[in-house]
């Protein structure tokens, strides 16, 4: 079954509409949809949280954790603070989802902190990578931890440009040798 709803997109959704009811001239509508959207909330979330209890309870943990890694069903169990695994953990997840994108990139990406709700990492790339491609890099890991880890507010990048060097096989160099060695006394009078 494919989900095209993340929490992140149908929080923002939500956001707008509530805005506009929250513009509507009756307060008592104000009032009363805060509260309807409220109990939604707290009974969806109770239910998942009674969902992993009960599974813990027949040592499920296999599904436990697939709650858990699951990308709509983690994240919600993540803002009510049932998430079965740490955001440690988390983190490391989404960073691992990402990296073979980055790496197509020649970026990587490290964690130096996580502080409360703030993470930051550097990101390295080749010395003279475009802009648009760290940018890119940029959105992609912004994109995966804050999907897997609602609970962060924040991401600092430390952006780092490294020459990676070369290698080149042994026979290259000589073969190169050669021909150098052979084109220059060739060009010599």
């Amino acid at each position: 079954m494919s989900h095209t709803l993340s929490l992140r997109s149908a929080s923002e959704q939500l956001e707008r509409v509530l805005q506009v009811l929250d513009a509507h001239s009756d307060p008592e509508v104000r009032r009363v949809t805060r509260t309807a959207v409220s109990l939604l909330v707290d009974l969806y979330g109770t239910g998942l949280a009674r969902m992993v209890e009960v599974a813990r309870e027949q040592n499920a943990d296999a599904l436990v954790d697939r709650f858990g890694r699951d990308p709509l069903v983690g994240p919600l169990l993540a803002v009510r603070g049932d998430h079965p695994h740490g955001v440690d953990r988390r983190i490391a997840q989404a960073l691992d989802d990402v990296r073979p994108t980055l790496a197509a990139q020649a970026c990587h990406v490290r964690v130096n902190s996580i502080d409360g709700p703030s993470l930051r990492v550097t990101l390295t790339h080749e010395p003279g990578t475009c802009g648009s491609t760290v940018t890119a890099a940029r959105q992609a890991i912004e994109t995966a931890v804050l999907d897997l880890v609602p609970e962060l507010t924040s991401i600092t990048f430390e952006d780092r440009a490294v020459q990676t060097s070369a290698v080149i096989p042994l026979d290259g160099l000589r073969r190169g040798g050669m021909a150098l060695s052979g084109a220059a006394s060739e060009a010599r009078p």
